[in-house]
């Protein structure tokens, strides 16, 4: 776990932090000749507000220092085996204008807890007061023109599909004026989000769209961390900040409720892709914060919590502005992409947005030329392009087969969604197996319509074998979730294990197995150390590891970590492999065995594989040098 400090702005340690030791000492600081944080608002043509005050100054600057350190910490990787640096304990140092205020228990309390549950680390602040020559103000419009009209709402405009969803919603649905508040993290997204406001500019002629563009990154340096949960508190910071000075109380932050409630579509969804950015837990707990800073000044909500893709994109349909798709940028990976295909196609936002454009009759608006690669014909590569593939129209499979009493059961996840306030607990609960069914529905009906579009050059041989149609229609999707997982475990350990002894062998078994533990921690994969007890015959045992897979109680995986370290051992090894294979039998359980073999004990693999695995389908067997 990695113990980080960091300083903002040239602040001075506090006594009660001197005697202690830090992986990292981390300096950022936004201002002066040798600044490594950019905090820049772009022009925009109509000005409405002047300079922020000092708790909401002092938000953005906490919010865009924990943004900045979130990029500078890395959380290891496959070459950090023992897990060191997956959560990271960050103790800030930051200057604010309002001390006093800051250093409240309940304010820093919620704080923290905010920030805990959206990304998973363990945060903790010190406040000092700001020098006075460096209280430089995060928005400044003096010297402006005024709007003409004020606004009535504020937006978060990421120039998404959503957002503009939410956008085109407010005005042509509701009537609302809203100013739209933009984060720029890079050129392409700012221009992206200019691009969007001049078109909506001249389809609805009542609003002028006024904008604030924040662009808020690293200088000089590149991330070491890409995954940037903290993103979404950055965002949210700017929205209420702005929304409390111009005294407009509604802030909307929109996701559709898939991605909102971002339910883990295979057991290997882990770590940093169970993203939070518009989950509603953490939505509640920021309103808490707000409600702190800014009492009764502004609600933050999610406009499309209760609409899938497909519902919200018909929003622009329903509006006639649905050639405004084709101009919005979904992909996770835009980095470097050509203007002519923006998209991958193959990542799980790619994935979303196509669905959802198919499911809507919006294909002519989001072109699958516009793809690098058109996820229902192309040829998807072995890893994450293949796999994400496949859960998608899995989780909708499985979510088309639970009754309304399972699904709390198979997600347990869910509860996270009913929120402590809630009134009608039940009717939230409904409403959210509602919208999963309508999701599951959605992407049922686009795959069926995609292989009839297709069926020809299916029936002629003329489609690679690994696109999605071809991989759906041999049934590829509906393979056991088990195996597919105990793949992927063992390419983990396949990686990782061999760095661990690159320079000395294992002592024994036992220090394999510690390894192997250390590196599910470094993957933030839950997987339980020797457990579950199993009864057999007179006796009890247990496994090395065990991971309960659903809501059944008999639905386990286990893993036995195996270490030959001379050939005579490797025989006893077969044994205990053999006499595992059927307790595990008798329990119904599915098993993986994992061999260390760097002394290189077993003379064919390919033998040694097939005659374990021949003893029952529910086991796999992998070799690790």
């Amino acid at each position: 776990m990695t113990e980080a400090l960091i300083h903002c702005d040239s602040t001075n340690t506090p006594k009660s932090l001197q005697s202690r030791q830090w992986d990292q000492n981390i300096s950022l600081c936004h201002l002066g000749p040798t600044k490594d944080l950019n905090l820049k608002v772009e022009n925009i043509s109509h000005a409405v507000l002047q300079n922020l005050g000092s708790l909401s100054s002092d938000l953005i600057r906490i919010a865009a220092y924990v943004y900045a350190a979130d990029q500078s910490i890395s959380r290891g990787g496959f070459s950090d085996v023992y897990g060191k640096h997956w959560i990271r304990n960050m103790t800030f140092i930051i200057p604010v204008q309002n001390k006093k205020f800051w250093e409240q228990n309940i304010i820093k309390r919620q704080l923290c807890t905010t920030l805990n549950f959206l990304t998973g680390d363990n945060f903790r602040f010190e406040f000092d007061e700001i020098i006075p020559e460096n209280v430089q103000s995060m928005i400044d419009f003096a010297n402006k023109e005024k709007l003409l009209n004020s606004p009535d709402c504020v937006i978060l405009f990421s120039g998404g599909s959503d957002s503009l969803c939410a956008v085109v919603d407010a005005v042509g649905t509701k009537a609302k004026k809203p100013i739209l508040v933009s984060h720029s993290p890079s050129p392409k997204h700012s221009s992206t989000q200019k691009k969007l406001v001049d078109e909506l500019m001249q389809i609805f002629k009542s609003w002028v769209f006024p904008r604030i563009g924040v662009s808020i990154h690293l200088m000089h340096n590149e991330p070491k961390e890409s995954t940037q949960r903290s993103r979404s508190f950055l965002y949210a910071s700017l929205g209420a900040a702005i929304a409390a000075q111009l005294n407009i109380r509604d802030i909307y932050f929109a996701d559709n409720g898939i991605v909102s409630l971002n339910l883990p579509k295979t057991q290997q969804l882990v770590g940093t892709l169970a993203s939070r950015s518009t989950h509603p837990k953490f939505l509640f707990e920021f309103q808490k914060l707000s409600d702190l800073i800014f009492p009764n000044k502004i609600q933050i909500s999610n406009p499309l919590l209760y609409k899938t893709r497909a519902e919200s994109l018909l929003i622009l349909k329903n509006h006639n502005c649905e050639q405004l798709l084709q101009e919005t940028i979904s992909c996770a990976n835009i980095r470097g992409r050509p203007n002519i295909t923006p998209h991958c196609g193959t990542c799980s936002q790619c994935l979303d947005r196509r669905f959802g454009s198919l499911a809507a009759g919006m294909e002519d608006h989001d072109l699958s030329s516009r793809y690098e690669k058109d996820i229902f014909s192309s040829a998807l590569k072995e890893g994450n392009e293949r796999t994400y593939a496949e859960q998608y129209v899995r989780f909708a499979t499985e979510l088309d087969k639970l009754t309304d009493d399972d699904f709390f059961d198979r997600f347990p996840e869910l509860f996270d969604c009913i929120l402590p306030e809630d009134r009608d607990a039940d009717t939230t609960a409904s409403n959210l197996i509602a919208l999963l069914r309508r999701h599951a529905k959605e992407v049922r009906e686009v795959i069926k319509k995609q292989l009839e579009k297709h069926s020809d050059n299916l029936v002629d041989g003329k489609l690679p074998d690994t696109c999605l149609l071809k991989l759906v229609a041999s049934g590829s999707h509906l393979k056991s979730d088990k195996k597919e997982y105990a793949v992927k475990l063992a390419n983990i350990i396949k990686k990782a294990l061999p760095k661990t002894f690159q320079t000395s062998l294992p002592i024994n078994e036992h220090q394999v197995q510690n390894a192997v533990e250390a590196i599910w921690a470094a993957s933030s994969i839950d997987i339980q150390r020797e457990y579950p007890l199993l009864p057999f015959t007179n006796i009890s045992t247990k496994p090395d590891f065990g991971k309960l897979m659903s809501s059944d109680v008999n639905d386990w995986l286990f893993i036995e970590m195996k270490y030959p370290k001379h050939r005579e051992r490797l025989n006893s090894i077969l044994t205990e492999i053999t006499s595992r294979i059927a307790i595990y039998q008798k329990q119904g359980a599915f098993a993986l065995f994992g061999i260390y073999d760097n002394p290189r004990t077993v003379l064919d693999d390919d033998i040694f594989i097939s005659s374990l695995e021949s003893l029952s389908e529910n086991i796999w067997v992998t070799i690790i040098r």
